[in-house]
Formats: structure tokens, sequence, C-alpha cells
């Protein structure tokens, strides 16, 4: 069977040509996908997006769901250890985006200049890692052994029919953190390569203007389903203030029984100290391929809320604050203080 995809829509010229000269590589322009709220994609989104849609799913699929730089690849790979007997060994041997493909990535990758001209000029080696990573995932889960973990940055909304059937695992993060790592990703993989500063990308952020967004409106779907028995909330801070504790509640959500002498281990293994310099997540291997900008550093960051542009002053802060209390009147969602 198969189901109508929600409505696709171009997004409005002043703000497609915006877009468009901020992010040099993708050249196909930019859409609003959704029924109700309008999610900013790549507009090469409409032609994958009856195949991500009408995903087949089985029944034991577990879906990681975050909107970016949320703590999601800490999480994949947790998660992952966990659903796979805490087997470091495998882990270690396979990066983290074939373990738990990144379920519409390819949308990135389709349609895109740079993607094209690393394909046609670089060696071997890198060649394959790229076209591994411009396979759509709905294809390569089609051959993944069960349980799979699936990556998406989707909301809810936007997850294929039948997914509410399986464990969701939602990860959100505080908007004055998200906003400065999510600029300095989009500036670092050059299938994006922002080109404007943090002021124009806190600008975008806000008006809900960057790949995914806009934020609220994605975190709050989730929000709204955080009491549903095959829905997992998380705050990424409580996950990195108390990693045991968060594997406990993890693994009680996915009825995996676990040791003292297990949890231990697997925090000490998550550590940021330790994770940041693990291959198989920090994604240094991808380096060889030319998709980073070399001027931009590691796709794993401190992971801690200090990290900012030089444009993020006190006054932006504030200004970032003050939207985050406008949308506290209309919720009872409260992120964690993580100092």
């Amino acid at each position: 069977m198969s189901y109508t995809i929600p409505p696709i829509i171009p997004v409005e010229e002043e703000v497609n040509n915006e877009l468009l000269e901020d992010y040099p590589g993708d050249k196909k322009g930019w859409c609003y996908a959704g029924e109700n709220i309008k999610y900013l994609l790549p507009g090469s989104f409409e032609d994958i997006a009856d195949d991500l849609y009408n995903f087949e799913g089985r029944p034991d699929d577990v879906w990681i769901v975050t909107f970016p730089r949320s703590g999601t690849t800490l999480s994949q790979h947790l998660v992952w250890l966990l659903m796979n007997n805490f087997d470091y060994e495998k882990a270690n041997e396979m990066n983290v985006w074939s373990r738990s493909p990144f379920y519409e990535f390819h949308v990135f990758m389709a349609s895109n200049d740079t993607a094209k001209s690393l394909l046609e000029n670089n060696d071997p080696e890198a060649i394959e890692v790229l076209k591994e990573l411009s396979v759509p995932a709905p294809e390569r889960l089609k051959t993944m052994e069960s349980p799979r973990l699936i990556k998406t940055h989707l909301p809810l909304s936007l997850l294929p029919q039948g997914v509410d059937s399986n464990k969701i695992i939602y990860v959100a993060r505080n908007p004055k953190d998200v906003s400065p790592s999510y600029y300095f990703l989009l500036r670092l993989w050059k299938t994006t390569n922002y080109k404007g500063n943090f002021l124009q990308f806190w600008k975008q952020f806000k008006n809900g203007h960057v790949p995914w967004g806009p934020f609220w409106s994605h975190i709050l779907e989730a929000w709204d389903c955080k009491d549903n028995e095959n829905f997992l909330f998380l705050f990424y801070e409580e996950i990195v203030q108390d990693l045991p504790k968060a594997i406990y509640k993890i693994a009680d959500f996915l009825e995996i029984e676990v040791t003292e002498e297990q949890v231990n281990g697997l925090a000490d293994h998550m550590s940021i100290p330790n994770f940041s310099k693990n291959k198989s997540v920090n994604m240094e291997d991808l380096r060889i391929t030319g998709i980073f900008n070399e001027s931009e550093p590691s796709f794993i960051r401190k992971g801690k809320k200090r990290e900012r542009p030089d444009e993020y002053t006190a006054e932006v802060e504030a200004e970032i604050e003050e939207w985050i209390n406008e949308h506290y009147q209309t919720t009872d969602l409260r992120f964690p203080i993580n100092e």
C-alpha cells in the first residue's frame, strides 16, 4: 500500500535566493515539507520523499530522532552498543553511519555540485566511501539484519507510515547550544558549505530557515508524544550530566537487561574525551574524501555549551534567551541547566 506524502512546496523567492547564496553547493533550491508545519529541506527532498515516506519498516526497528546537533551521534553509538550486546570490537570496525544509517542523508548528496565534484575528482578509496554515503538509506536498510537502528533529523510528522509501532528515542538540546554547534557543522561539510556569519545564521535559525527547521515545531512535536508507550524523550544535558542513569533509562525502555559493570564500562567508553577520539564516530575517516572544509573544526566538538563563534556576544545570548522564554509561555517543556 502506498501512502500520499505530505505537501511539498517551494520556499518564498526571497528566502530561496538567500539560501542559495549561503549554501553554494546546492543549486536546486529549497522547499517546505509538511501538512501543517512547513519544514525546510533541500529541493531534492521532493525527489526522494515518496521512498522515505513509504519505507517498509520492521516491528523491531528503533529510531533515533533529533534536531541536528542535539547529541545524535552520541545517542546512536550508545544505543547501538546496548542493542548489540556491548560489541565494542564490531563497533570499532564499522563507522557509525554503516551501523546506524542516516535516513535522509542522501538528500544532501543528490543534485549537489560539491558531492558530484568529489565523486569525479577523488582517489578510488575516497570514492568508495562517498558512494556508500550516497546510497539511499531505505535501500541500505533492506539488507541489514534486525534489529535495525535508524537515525533521522526529520520531525515525527515526516517519518514513514507505520513508525508509530516502533520504539522512538528523541533527544533534545537547548537551542543556546544547538545554534552555534549547528552553525559550525554546516560550515564543516562541503555539501552544505555555509557561507554566512553567525549573526546571519542565528536570524535564519530563529525564523526556521535552516535545514530541518523550525526548531521549536520539531521539538514540540516530540514533546507532545513524551508519554507514549513506545516513545522516550531525553535531554542531551541529562545524558552527559549522568551517563549511567541515562544508560539505565534507555536500556529499560528497550527492555534490555544490563549489569552495573556493563553500565559503568559503557559510561566510561561514552565519556566526551573518549568519544571524541573514537574513529568509528568522530567522522575523521571522512577527511580523505575532501567532504570536510579543512579550515573548520572537527565533527565531534567539546560537548559543552561554552564553545561559541566570535559573533556570539552577550547581546546575542540575551536575544536567544528571550526567544526561549517566549516559547516557554506556550509549553511546559524546560531545558535542563547545563553549566
